[in-house]
């Protein structure tokens, strides 16, 4: 069975920046049709307690009273950029460097996806076409973009063209692509996810679909009829309600 899963979400207090509570992301996520939803807040390790008293087996606990996967993740601040994290258990020194990341990851049989790649890569002057193709020049031998098993494609707090800027590097470099919220507030939540093509049951299952690249980008919140939305974050994979509505596929929402 496919499913919607959003991989890049923060939440309060393990998230400085977030207003989310993680009951509150849960909820939201189930209520706006998501299959799945990781918890990745910064820097910040769900079996450490050290910010709230919840660990790893009540986000598990949690999504299951919520009818929805929940897995825990880690955003990782680095030199190259942040890093969203499946497999590592704690922060070690030299973890701003993505190599290290990198090392940490492949030990532990992990997968990370690099998030908002358009970060700290476009010149401020850089935003029209050919200063995408000025930036992508100058920024297409970096040794991270060999590194992470995907990047985002669509980040939900992006801007149009960051995003446009993001989708034209991963076509470029030929890297896989996912789309994902970022929430951080409530309005934020399920505007985007990821389709995976297999059914994902815990985070080992979520660390085998990103490795073998078997998933897709998603616009879920573009702007079509509510029980069209519904049916498609339902996995219904063609839809043809209403007659006063054209009738739409997944092909619609995916991102190229």
């Amino acid at each position: 069975m496919a499913m919607l899963i959003d991989l890049h979400n923060h939440t309060d207090p393990s998230s400085d920046d977030s207003t989310l509570k993680v009951e509150e992301l849960v909820r939201l996520a189930a209520e706006r049709g998501l299959d799945g939803v990781v918890v990745s807040d910064h820097d910040y390790f769900w079996n450490t307690k050290k910010l709230t008293p919840l660990d790893e087996g009540d986000l598990v606990r949690l999504g299951d009273d919520n009818g929805i996967l929940v897995v825990p993740g880690v955003e990782i601040n680095t030199d190259d950029g942040h890093l969203i994290c499946f497999g590592l258990k704690e922060y070690i020194f030299g973890m701003h460097h993505t190599s290290r990341v990198k090392k940490y990851i492949d030990e532990a049989d992990g997968a990370m996806l690099l998030a908002h790649p358009y970060r700290r890569q476009v010149l401020l002057d850089d935003s029209e076409e050919q200063g995408w193709v000025r930036s992508l020049e100058r920024i297409r031998d970096k040794p991270i973009w060999n590194l992470p098993d995907a990047v985002e494609v669509m980040n939900g707090r992006g801007f149009p063209d960051q995003n446009s800027f993001a989708q034209a590097l991963a076509k470029d470099l030929g890297l896989r692509g996912l789309a994902n919220s970022d929430a951080h507030a409530p309005n934020d939540v399920a505007v985007c996810a990821t389709l995976f093509f297999d059914t994902i049951k815990d985070q080992r299952d979520l660390i085998n679909a990103m490795k073998a690249g078997n998933f897709r980008p998603v616009d879920v919140g573009k702007q079509v009829p509510p029980e069209i939305k519904k049916a498609i974050n339902s996995n219904k994979f063609t839809l043809a309600h209403d007659k006063r509505y054209i009738p739409l596929t997944w092909s619609d929402f995916i991102i190229e």
